[in-house]
Parts: C-alpha cells; sequence; structure tokens
C-alpha cells in the first residue's frame, strides 16, 4: 500500500474511533489549503495575468477591481478558494472515512423521496426569501452599545465593501460573463460548502451529539465562517434548512440543489 493510501486507512481507522480525531483533521487540512494551495493557485492566475502576488491579493480584497483583468483575476481566485478549501477537503475527508457513498445517496429506490424533497427544498428556499432578507441587517438597523462604536463602524465598512465588490462583478455585462458569476458563485459554492458543511461536519457531528443538536451547530459554524456580521441570523436561518433538507432526505442533493 502507497503513502496515501496508509494515510487514508490510518485517518479513517481514527475518524470511526473518535470522530473528534476527524474535525481536527478537517481543520489541519483546511489550513493546509488555505496556506498552501490558495497562494499557489493566486501565484500562477497572477503569472497569467502578469500581476505580481502583492497585486493579486489586493484584488482579492477588493481594493482594486477596476479593469476586466482584475475582476477575471477575483473570479478565479473565489473559485480556487472554495474548490481547494471546502470542496477538496470535504470530497477527501467523506471519501476516506466512506461516507461519500451515503451523503449523496443516489439509489433508484429513493429516487421518488429524492425528487419530492429537492422539489420542497425549492420552494422553502423560495419562500423564505422575505423572512431572510427580514432578518438580514443592513447599516440602519445594525446597532452597537456606545463602548463598540468603533467596531461597529469598521464592521459596516467592511460590509459596505463587501456590497460594492459583489455589485462591480455581478454587474459586468455579457452572457459569458453572467456564465461565468453563475458557475463560480453559484455552482461551485453549492456543491463544495455543501461537500463539507452538510456532508462531512453535519455527519460527523451527528456522530457525537444528537442530530438536532448537530444540526444547529453546523449551522451556527456554517454562518460564522462567511464572516459577514449584516448576514449573520440569516445565513444561520439558512443553514437550518439545508441541514434540516439533507438530514430528512438523507442525501445532499435537495440541500446542494437549493443552495444552488
Amino acid at each position: 500500500m502507497n503513502f496515501m493510501g496508509r494515510f487514508q486507512a490510518s485517518l479513517n481507522i481514527r475518524y470511526h474511533e473518535s470522530p473528534w480525531q476527524g474535525l481536527l483533521w478537517a481543520l489541519t487540512l483546511y489550513l493546509i489549503a488555505s496556506l498552501v494551495i490558495m497562494p499557489l493557485g493566486a501565484t500562477i492566475v497572477g503569472l497569467f495575468y502578469g500581476y505580481g502576488l502583492e497585486e493579486v491579493f489586493q484584488v482579492l480584497s477588493g481594493s482594486s477591481l477596476e479593469s476586466a483583468s482584475e475582476r477575471a483575476i477575483f473570479r478565479w481566485l473565489q473559485a480556487i478558494n472554495q474548490l481547494a478549501t471546502w470542496g477538496l477537503v470535504g470530497l477527501f475527508l467523506l471519501i476516506t472515512v466512506g461516507d461519500f457513498q451515503k451523503v449523496m445517496n443516489l439509489s433508484p429506490s429513493r429516487q421518488a423521496l429524492l425528487t419530492s424533497m429537492t422539489l420542497l427544498a425549492v420552494v422553502c428556499m423560495m419562500v423564505s426569501i422575505p423572512l431572510v432578507q427580514l432578518i438580514t441587517f443592513d447599516a440602519e438597523s445594525f446597532s452597537l452599545p456606545a463602548a463598540f462604536q468603533t467596531l461597529e463602524e469598521s464592521l459596516e465598512s467592511s460590509e459596505t465593501l463587501a456590497e460594492e465588490l459583489l455589485r462591480k462583478i455581478i454587474t459586468e455585462k455579457g452572457f459569458l460573463i453572467l456564465s461565468i458569476n453563475i458557475l463560480v458563485f453559484a455552482v461551485i459554492p453549492a456543491i463544495c460548502e455543501e461537500l463539507f458543511f452538510r456532508g462531512f461536519l453535519q455527519h460527523t457531528f451527528q456522530r457525537i451529539m444528537s442530530p438536532h443538536i448537530a444540526i444547529i451547530l453546523t449551522a451556527i459554524i456554517f454562518s460564522i465562517i462567511h464572516f459577514q456580521v449584516f448576514g449573520l441570523f440569516s445565513r444561520f436561518f439558512l443553514g437550518i434548512l439545508l441541514v434540516y433538507f439533507t438530514y430528512y432526505s438523507g442525501s445532499l442533493i435537495p440541500s446542494i440543489i437549493a443552495h444552488f
């Protein structure tokens, strides 16, 4: 057995002995992807467009998105980040611990259930849009005590920058640009985030605690990890819906489509 095979076998055994070790491996692999794969991908993208690494990370921060090439770099980096962190880490862990087939669950005998749950998931997501908008903060509704005024201003500035950045990206015209935006900001996150959060993380938590506590904890982490304060509660609510779609259907398919 080669090194990778031995590593996967060892991780599988340790995970089933103690799911907490699986969470530790998830954190370790996420950090490796963030600190190694992401900078490597940024370097390659930068070289392709003639940008230095520092310039590439300025683009990623949103401080420079004026040219078409800078917006293209930003899209590339978003895709690489999703694929390298949540996507590859989630897929690797699910395959290693033997849960991939379980969480996808595409057996013919379940097609009717999956179809009905997917339709229900889509309807629920559409119907919940007004509630999501209601519980999403904006600069006027978000307020902290006077002692935290500096923090409040910093958070509002960060959210404003993120909104302006997204506006620059999604308002660029052209069918090709629209298709790329859908791929980068809808298709890839729907698959990658569901593999990690509703696939690996939820199922790991369910080995440690009751399913409903696992669902709430998964939704909390899903919301916090996006580092967007204004959408904290709305993303938590959506995270709850996505986890329950997975829990009751026994498959990631409804949550992936609902997330998309």
